[in-house]
């Protein structure tokens, strides 16, 4: 999520912005943007948290002998 966020920020965001079609200088699609990135960035945590608890299942279920 870390190397998302400066991915998408500093070093390719206005290329990625420009590519999407949203123009940096209008605040308003700035503004709806940034609103719908917080939940997305939630949902994303929990499911990541869920594919953790599936491979530490099989993992743990996983005998090496």
């Amino acid at each position: 999520m870390v190397i998302g966020a400066v991915w998408y920020g500093p070093l390719f965001g206005k290329k990625w912005m420009e590519l999407v079609g949203v123009d940096s200088a209008d605040q308003e699609a700035t503004k709806k943007m940034q609103k719908s990135a917080g939940p997305l960035y939630l949902v994303q945590f929990i499911l990541t948290l869920f594919q953790v608890l599936v491979l530490a299942h099989l993992v743990s279920d996983t005998k090496l002998a």
